[in-house]
């Protein structure tokens, strides 16, 4: 029995929906296998080779099913149609602030600061995976590439989505003042309540009063250590780690290490109770670290079982005046 002709009738449909990659192991176990009755006169062929020969000869004659699926293919219709799969555009990702499920109250207040689109990049982060859906993510862009709107957009939509708090550490006092009262202007009149917990620092009523908890990294360890300890870690939805690079910091990286230790120990008890991915994202505190400088990003995101971006867009242009004074400058 001739192996090319067996090839040459194989309906090419049938091959398509059987090439790996093709679906999903889910839809494929729903799938009727339509290779199994093409690739059965290659079996008879085997079985008639192991009757006719010693054990030996039939080795080098026995044609493996992988290799006749190889060959189909390798077929001039299939690798025409693969191939224009392959080329079709990726749809596109909308970089407008209101298509990416934020309230509108918090979309206006961005739109009062002069922010209403993302650039690309943004967009392409915020799309990564089920990040949307509560997936932990890890990203990396340069300097003043805006790594901080694909924050707080996430620590905003997850807060009020699941009406559970959100975390914003930082590395110091000063940076978290600021980024607590930025917000605190951005934000005001749309309900959302911001406060924070920084050097003497305190929010009236702590943190069962707030939405969005601004903190250094020791306010944000001593913060979880007592909700562990109160068993409230429930209560947060969402923490976000600015300058994660600050982690490797001999004098205060393990205070970042140890909180989200506690956190992802209590996600995966968490995970273990729930059937379904789409509940264990929505009831596990999702984690958020950003760096420009972070050098072992895989390493890190594996650890935390996070999606990872990686982007080296700059985006800001830097403008450059040049005076140019009169020689009798100095009789002026």
């Amino acid at each position: 029995m001739d192996l090319m002709k067996v090839v040459e009738n194989v309906p090419v449909d049938a091959l398509k929906a059987s090439l790996p990659g093709a679906s999903s192991t889910a839809s494929a176990r729903n799938r009727p296998n339509h290779v199994a009755p093409l690739l059965e006169p290659i079996r008879q062929m085997n079985m008639e080779s192991v009757h006719r020969k010693p054990h030996s000869a039939v080795q080098s004659e026995l044609v493996g099913e992988g290799n006749a699926t190889k060959l189909l293919a390798a077929s001039p219709e299939c690798s025409s149609s693969s191939s224009t799969a392959s080329t079709r555009p990726e749809p596109e990702i909308s970089v407008d602030l209101s298509a990416w499920g934020l309230p509108e109250k918090v979309v206006k207040a961005y739109q009062k600061i002069g922010v209403s689109s993302l650039f690309r990049w943004q967009a392409e982060c915020l799309n990564k995976g089920r990040v949307l859906d509560g997936r932990n993510l890890v990203y990396s862009a340069p300097t003043s590439a805006g790594k901080t709107l694909v924050s707080e957009i996430l620590l905003l939509k997850r807060a009020l989505e699941t009406g559970k708090k959100g975390l914003f550490i930082l590395p110091f006092v000063a940076v978290a003042r600021e980024k607590m009262l930025n917000l605190q202007r951005v934000f005001r009149g749309t309900g959302i309540k911001i406060g924070g917990m920084m050097g003497h620092i305190y929010p009236p009523g702590g943190l069962k009063l707030l939405d969005i908890c601004v903190c250094t990294i020791e306010k944000a360890n001593s913060l979880i250590n007592k909700m562990v300890s109160e068993k409230q870690l429930g209560q947060l939805g969402v923490i976000v780690v600015d300058e994660l690079h600050m982690m490797g910091d001999s004098g205060r990286g393990y205070l970042i290490e140890l909180l989200l230790t506690k956190v992802q120990h209590l996600n995966k008890i968490r995970a273990a109770t729930e059937e379904h991915e789409a509940e264990r994202l929505h009831n596990t505190i999702q984690i958020i670290g950003m760096s420009a400088t972070l050098p072992n990003l895989p390493f890190v995101a594996k650890w935390l079982d996070a999606e990872l971006y990686v982007t080296g867009t700059r985006l800001r242009n830097v403008d450059w005046q040049m005076s140019v004074l009169p020689e009798t400058w100095h009789t002026l």
